[in-house]
């Protein structure tokens, strides 16, 4: 067996390219490696290789590039902060949205708003469901509306995108909650910051705790 060349992370974004349609010769050059250690990080991050058959119909999904050009849409504000709270970016240009099984519909809905047919996939481990897509236009316009690689500590939203409720009912979807009739929003202190200058137009004023 090829001995391992990857960290967690690196394995894990192996895993969502190979999802999202990239080859295993294609994951390779990308990462400076062979097809054989590729297939190795991939059966250990539990993801299932394909047949030349489903290579040809993966790659022949449709997928709107646009989903996330600027001027936005409500809905893609929406799904701009669901992503900003819950969903995640790779380097390699990949984008990431992953719940709990019970909310595979939401999945379904995201998957509509990208125009995609991309196949929903369940990861028995986590008992989750997920949405892999591979786009370097798309996460370049998801850059510039401040969704990043590794964005927990340094998230912060664009201007316009800071002003839209759209935005804001996305970021609690994807990671608020209620608790005694207080409403928690959690994230990094950047993003943070934007909501309390953005929560008083609405009768809102909200106080931000450091976890420790």
């Amino acid at each position: 067996m090829p001995s391992r060349r990857f960290d967690d992370r690196q394995e894990n974004d192996i895993g969502c390219l190979y999802r999202a349609g990239r080859s295993e010769g294609q994951i390779a050059r990308l990462f400076g490696t062979s097809p054989t250690t590729v297939r190795a990080a991939l059966r250990r991050v539990n993801v299932a290789t394909r047949s030349q058959q489903q290579a040809v119909r993966l790659n022949a999904y449709a997928l709107n590039r646009e989903a996330f050009k600027e001027p936005l849409t409500p809905i893609a504000e929406y799904w701009s902060g669901f992503l900003m709270a819950d969903g995640r970016v790779t380097d390699n240009a990949t984008i990431v949205l992953r719940l709990q099984q019970r909310d595979r519909g939401h999945i379904e809905k995201f998957r509509s708003f990208l125009g995609s047919e991309a196949p929903i996939y369940f990861e028995a481990a986590t008992k989750s469901v997920g949405i892999t897509v591979c786009s370097r236009e798309m996460t370049d316009d998801l850059a510039k509306l401040g969704i990043v690689p590794r964005k927990l500590l340094v998230s912060r939203a664009c201007d316009p995108l800071a002003d839209s409720p759209h935005f804001w009912r996305g970021m609690f979807d994807g990671d608020g909650h209620i608790v005694w009739s207080t409403i928690q929003l959690f994230g990094g202190m950047p993003l943070l910051e934007q909501w309390l200058r953005f929560a008083p137009k609405f009768g809102q004023q909200p106080t931000v705790a450091r976890n420790r």
